[in-house]
């Protein structure tokens, strides 16, 4: 099947399992005219890690590259098969000297959920023993509507259109 359109790939790896270092994260990426923004909002097991990465380029410039934006997750729904919640709405604020992303974001459809055991290829004894004991472990992907506004040296640009962003928990 032939695609078009521009694309990008991210791999996720550590020194140790994921499960080690997180609960679960929400990530997503957003395209917005000039402005590429990258965002997660990530659930350390260690509480004392307070990282949620923003990067916001203009073009191939960046102009917002931290770990300390304000992410709220809220209006949570329960999957009915998975038993595990996503949220409906992320909102991210940034303040940092004279650039600010101001960015809502806002459930339009379930697109992907996963059971991360059913498609391991462990066998059903396995897959219980580890959903029963260790971790119940899901993927979920979603289109959603964003707005907001990129404020850079005191120009604010608004922004808003359709992206993507996917929840992964290894709870």
């Amino acid at each position: 099947r032939k695609v078009s359109g521009t694309g990008y790939a991210d791999h996720n790896w550590a020194k140790r399992s994921l499960y080690e270092i997180a609960h679960s994260w929400v990530w997503g990426r957003i395209l917005a005219g000039d402005y590429t923004i990258i965002y997660a909002d990530v659930k350390y097991r260690d509480a004392t890690i307070n990282s949620r990465p923003l990067y916001v380029a203009k073009g191939d410039t960046m102009i917002i590259g931290t770990g300390s934006p304000t992410v709220t997750q809220r209006d949570f729904v329960t999957h009915p098969a998975l038993a595990r919640h996503y949220p409906h709405q992320v909102d991210i604020d940034h303040v940092e000297g004279d650039r600010e992303a101001h960015i809502r974001i806002r459930f339009k459809k379930l697109v992907e959920d996963v059971d991360l055991l059913a498609a391991s290829g462990l066998s059903p004894v396995k897959q219980w023993m580890v959903r029963t004991f260790v971790m119940r472990p899901t993927y979920f992907r979603i289109i959603a509507d964003y707005s907001g506004t990129i404020v850079e040296n005191g120009v604010t640009v608004p922004i808003g259109g359709e992206c993507l962003y996917e929840i992964m928990g290894l709870e």
